[in-house]
């Protein structure tokens, strides 16, 4: 029997701050698909979002720390080596240079899939790699975005040397926001009771821990 090469997923996010419904997610997912490694990229320099509120190196920092438990999880500095815009394409390209016999996965968001037609240079590398879609709640996926010809029903199609295809994940609704956290940090000592008990749920105690140190997202 042929040893199947490792099986990477790649999951980029800006974490702003990093949030239990990014591990959940990735973690629950994992348990699924057994990936060898899950690489957290940190879109260091986002080129759809004009400005993102805390540092490179604060979000880095943060998002080491919400993955020091986990063996298979790690934190990935690959876009933050470049001093380019954080294309999505040019990181596929450089794992794919350091990894050649893996297999990997793109991990996006159902809100990123119907913006996927709008991604640098998509055309050229969709098909180089397979593709999970997690689930968000209030973002319906009508059959008409840009990869609706690909999406398969069965989760092992995405897990082949083959590229192109695409698997919708419907277990990752997991209701986190970064806004809503951002706006809880920025009442400070005036949060309320419910929102204190949001921010202990959906922030770990070592990220939240360095958000205070460090007096991040306040007003």
């Amino acid at each position: 029997m042929t040893e199947q090469a490792p099986l990477r997923a790649l999951f980029g996010g800006t974490f702003n701050p990093v949030h239990s419904g990014h591990i959940r997610a990735m973690d629950a997912l994992h348990q699924v698909c057994g990936f060898d490694r899950v690489h957290f990229i940190l879109s260091a320099r986002p080129p759809h979002k004009s400005s993102v509120c805390v540092s490179i190196e604060h979000r880095f920092a943060m998002l080491q720390l919400a993955l020091s438990d986990y063996q298979a999880f790690c934190a990935d500095d690959t876009e933050i080596q470049r001093i380019e815009p954080s294309y999505t394409a040019d990181t596929v390209a450089e794992f794919q240079s350091r990894f050649v016999d893996d297999r990997l996965v793109m991990i996006i968001g159902a809100d990123s899939l119907l913006k996927l037609h709008t991604w640098y240079h998509i055309d050229d590398w969709f098909e180089t790699v397979n593709w999970i879609v997690l689930s968000r709640p209030g973002v319906a996926l009508e059959r008409g975005h840009y990869a609706a010809e690909r999406v398969t029903s069965h989760w092992q199609e995405v897990l082949g040397p083959e590229g192109g295809n695409l698997w919708i994940w419907p277990h990752s609704d997991y209701d986190v926001s970064s806004t809503r956290i951002r706006e809880c940090l920025q009442q400070g000592t005036s949060l309320s009771e419910q929102d204190r008990v949001f921010l202990n749920h959906a922030v770990s105690a070592p990220v939240l821990d360095y958000i205070h140190r460090h007096s991040l997202y306040q007003s």
